[in-house]
């Protein structure tokens, strides 16, 4: 009943109001109440016919008078004449306040807030903006990354906490898509954008079960790491991946695109984002701090990390400038502002697929980002340790992937070609 095509007063509506119901029965507990004591098919209804067009007791006699519910018989008709619906009829009025169509309110482009209070004020003020978008995914956490968080107060969000104004951001959507409870909330710019920036771009790029729990490491003189310094880097990088995710202005990639890309570097054995083939557990040294890290190498020795400020020529990677290209000095890629505009612009997965395995299989990014990885695995972390109790084996210290991984002709070949290019950068 709740989907077929309910007509009063020549509008025609096809909704099921499962949203409505859900919505309303989260924001008020004298909502859920009035609810409950309305049969569901009707509570529905009344519910989608109050939030735009009439007076809810009214609409109800109009549904039983009309007939609407024929399928419910006397049962219908014997609900509507109880005084607890009377009463729900009028509390539902009351306490939606929607009988009549409300103007459109128009949100400010800036805030400029003081205080716990101000930071209160804008949270609670975009949550209806953040609902509207939401229901236009159907609530589906898969694709809040369809969401330009950026178009709320577009201009920014400026609160003063007592040490003058600083930038805050919204974070948090994908966690409110699955329990409509906990709404978005606003940190910092300056300590969380780039790890909301990260966390973004891992969602988008990730596809199936979450990653394996941290291993527990050793170093070379067999003592255990601490777990704050096991650090997962992935092997293809995810500021290298993340131009290929995005849209102009800054939206991600549909789910259903970001799916197609995933599967075709899958058929051919790349992975992307917090999958454990692309994922290599390290101490922080390996993996940001030495110059023969995975990150160090990336950054002394290549361009895929950015390209190198005011060096025209590196011996065995030729020129970094090149004519009619410009480069942004502060991105963690190599990629061109002309290039980064025009995957961009493609809206076509086929299309963004095919340079994607261009660039790592032909122009170098996947050699590069496989050699600097697994290089720094094979030459400063330990192999993995294997238990055996009884005829069970299990891992006792290591990465067991990545050593799997580092067994693969192609991971062996590009870390050859990689070790053997950047010899004489190594000396």
């Amino acid at each position: 009943m709740g989907s077929s095509l309910l007509k009063l007063g020549g509008v025609a509506l096809r909704e099921t109001g499962e949203q409505v119901l859900k919505r309303l029965a989260g924001e008020s507990d004298r909502a859920a109440k009035v609810i409950g004591a309305l049969h569901e098919p009707i509570a529905k209804a009344v519910i989608k016919e109050i939030d735009e067009y009439a007076p809810a007791a009214e609409i109800v006699k109009g549904y039983v008078r009309n007939g609407e519910f024929n399928e419910f018989g006397a049962y219908g008709k014997q609900l509507f004449d109880e005084p607890v619906i009377k009463n729900a009829q009028q509390d539902l009025g009351n306490i939606l306040g929607k009988n009549k169509p409300q103007p459109e309110v128009k949100l400010p482009s800036r805030y400029d807030v003081k205080g716990k209070e101000g930071k209160k004020f804008v949270e609670t003020e975009a949550k209806s903006w953040f609902d509207e978008k939401l229901d236009s995914i159907g609530w589906n956490p898969e694709r809040t990354g369809e969401i330009n968080r950026g178009e709320f107060a577009s201009e920014g969000v400026y609160i003063d906490m007592g040490q003058g104004a600083e930038k805050y951001n919204f974070g948090g959507l994908t966690k409110y898509a699955k329990d409509r409870k906990t709404i978005p909330r606003l940190t910092k710019a300056s300590q969380s954008e780039a790890q909301l920036n990260r966390l973004s771009s891992e969602v988008s790029q990730t596809f199936g079960p979450a990653f394996r729990a941290k291993p527990e490491l050793v170093d070379q003189l067999g003592e255990v790491v601490p777990p704050k310094k096991v650090h997962k880097h992935h092997v293809l990088l995810l500021k290298v991946m993340e131009p290929f995710t995005m849209l102009t202005g800054g939206r991600t990639r549909s789910r259903k695109d970001m799916k197609y890309i995933f599967d075709g570097l899958a058929k051919r054995d790349w992975w992307i984002g917090n999958t454990d083939k692309n994922l290599v557990w390290q101490r922080i040294q390996t993996h940001i701090e030495d110059m023969l890290g995975s990150h160090g190498q990336l950054k002394g020795m290549t361009d895929i990390q950015g390209r190198p400020k005011g060096e025209k020529f590196i011996e065995g990677f030729g020129p970094t400038e090149i004519p009619g290209k410009t480069y942004d000095p502060k991105a963690r890629h190599g990629f061109s502002e002309q290039f980064i505009e025009e995957i961009q612009k493609e809206k076509d997965p086929k299309v963004v697929l095919a340079k994607l395995l261009m660039f790592l299989e032909e122009g170098g990014g996947g050699e590069a980002m496989e050699g600097a990885a697994y290089s720094a695995q094979k030459v400063m972390e330990p192999r993995a340790v294997i238990k055996q109790t009884g005829k069970i084996k299990d891992v006792k210290s290591g990465d067991i992937v990545a050593d799997r991984r580092l067994q693969n002709p192609r991971i062996q070949q590009n870390v050859e070609r990689f070790e053997k290019g950047t010899a004489k950068l190594r000396k």
